[in-house]
């Protein structure tokens, strides 16, 4: 499912990388921890937070001055997991669209999201251009809801093989895993979502 394809374990081994943690610093995520002459570690996981700014990754590294570029890997109608569906609410069955996306900041990978918005929720979806515009943009314009509040749990994890293939680092890398759920006027959970960034 969604909310659960990435080892949800702490990292135990040290990374020797002077300039780990240089993009969630950016996003205020301080998930690494550095030892002189030991190494660079994970900090512990981050419990539950809740923004009631929302801002899509695209407009969030905008107002940081930082250029994203997105690749659409895939959109699929499907039927979402357990965890999804009490996520966002749904009957049993219903369906939602599988959103992959790979976000690259000056020509490299820089974070892997999966979204999953209901199909009742945003009809058609599936037919707007996700590849070159902020995802939460377009539903707001499209759909005439407007994203209130949002949240998120912080783990940081090691990449497996698919995830580092995408994010072009050596498997068992060092990343930080955010799953949450955003929600739009009368607290209608419309996103469910998990994200991976690399350093």
């Amino acid at each position: 499912g969604v909310l659960g394809q990435l080892p949800h374990r702490l990292l135990q081994r040290p990374l020797h990388n002077p300039h780990a943690g240089g993009l969630v610093r950016i996003l205020g995520l301080d998930v690494v921890q550095r030892r002189h002459g030991v190494g660079t570690f994970a900090s512990r996981p981050r419990a539950l937070r809740r923004f009631w700014t929302v801002l899509s990754f695209t407009e969030e590294m905008r107002a940081h001055g930082v250029e994203v570029q997105n690749h659409l890997l895939s959109v699929r109608r499907e039927r979402p997991s357990e965890a999804v569906r009490r996520a966002l609410a749904l009957a049993p069955g219903e369906p939602v669209y599988r959103i992959r996306r790979l976000r690259l900041v000056a020509g490299h990978p820089v974070a892997y999201h999966v979204s999953c918005i209901p199909v009742r929720t945003c009809p058609g979806l599936d037919g707007l251009d996700l590849a070159s515009d902020s995802l939460y943009r377009l539903v707001e314009e499209h759909y005439g809801y407007r994203f209130t509040r949002c949240e998120r749990v912080y783990r940081p994890v090691r990449a497996r093989a698919p995830e580092a293939r995408l994010l072009e680092v050596p498997p068992g890398t060092p990343l930080l895993l955010v799953e949450g759920v955003a929600f739009v006027d009368a607290g209608l959970p419309v996103d469910a979502c998990y994200e991976v960034y690399r350093e």
